[in-house]
C-alpha cells in the first residue's frame, strides 16, 4: 500500500460541511485525537486509518448518507491547488485527463485516475488504491463529484459527459446525484467513474493558455517529486 496522501485542504471541507450540518467539529475531530489547530496547518498530515475514522464518524454523527456529493459539491477548481489551476489551462480534454492522471497524486492518492477508450466512448476510470470498506461510498462520490466540476471549469460547462458509473447499489438520494452530477447515474457497474464521446477527447479548449499549462506543470512535477 502507498502512503497515504490528502491536502489538509480537503479535511477543511469536510470540517465546514459539517458545521453546516449543525455538528460538534471539535468533539469530531477531538474523538479522533485531533484539533481544528492542526487543519489550519499546510503540512498537516493525516494516516488512513485516521482518514477512515473520521469519515466514519462524520457519517454517524451526521446520519447524512449523501454526505460525499455534498462534500464534492464544495470542491470546486480551485480546492485543488496548483493541479486544478493546471487543469484550467489545458488545451484538450485529454491533456487535462493526462494532467490529473500523473498528478492528482499530489493532492490525494485515495484514488487513480486513468483514460480507457472504448469503441466511440472514452472512460475516466477512478480505482481506490486502499481498501475503503465503509466509507467506500461516501469517498467516490465526493472525488466523481470534484473532478467532474473541473472538467465542467476547463470546458466552460460542455464537456459532454453522458453518463457517470459507480460500482455500488443505487441509494435512497440517487435524484439528488443525479441532479449534482447532470448526467445518467448508472450503479452496480463494475468501475467507478464517467463517460463522454471520443470524439471531444481532443477539442480544442477556450480557456487553453499553454504557456501557463507549462508553468503549472513543472510546478506540479517539483510537487511530485516531493
Amino acid at each position: 500500500m502507498q502512503d497515504f496522501t490528502l491536502a489538509v485542504h480537503y479535511l477543511r471541507q469536510i470540517a465546514e460541511q459539517l458545521s453546516a450540518m449543525g455538528a460538534d467539529v471539535p468533539a469530531w475531530l477531538q474523538r479522533s485525537g485531533l484539533s481544528e489547530a492542526q487543519l489550519s496547518e499546510p503540512s498537516f498530515k493525516l494516516d488512513f486509518p485516521g482518514f477512515c475514522r473520521l469519515i466514519e464518524d462524520a457519517l454517524a454523527t451526521t446520519g447524512e448518507a449523501a454526505l460525499g456529493l455534498l462534500v464534492g459539491e464544495r470542491l470546486l477548481v480551485n480546492s485543488h491547488g496548483i493541479v486544478g489551476f493546471a487543469a484550467l489551462q489545458s488545451g484538450s480534454a485529454r491533456q487535462a485527463i493526462q494532467l490529473l492522471e500523473r498528478y492528482f497524486g499530489v493532492r490525494t492518492s485515495l484514488v487513480a485516475i486513468s483514460l480507457r477508450e472504448d469503441g466511440a466512448l472514452v472512460h475516466i476510470v477512478f480505482t481506490p488504491n486502499y481498501p475503503l470498506g465503509t466509507i467506500q461510498r461516501s469517498v467516490l462520490e465526493a472525488v466523481v463529484l470534484a473532478i467532474k466540476y473541473v472538467f465542467d471549469a476547463v470546458s466552460l460547462g460542455s464537456t459532454g459527459v453522458t453518463r457517470v458509473s459507480f460500482p455500488f447499489a443505487r441509494p435512497d438520494y440517487a435524484g439528488l446525484a443525479a441532479e449534482m452530477l447532470r448526467c445518467e447515474v448508472v450503479y452496480d457497474a463494475g468501475w467507478t467513474g464517467f463517460s463522454l464521446p471520443l470524439e471531444l477527447l481532443d477539442q480544442p479548449l477556450k480557456m487553453a493558455d499553454p504557456a501557463s499549462f507549462r508553468d503549472a506543470e513543472l510546478i506540479c512535477q517539483r510537487e511530485l517529486d516531493k
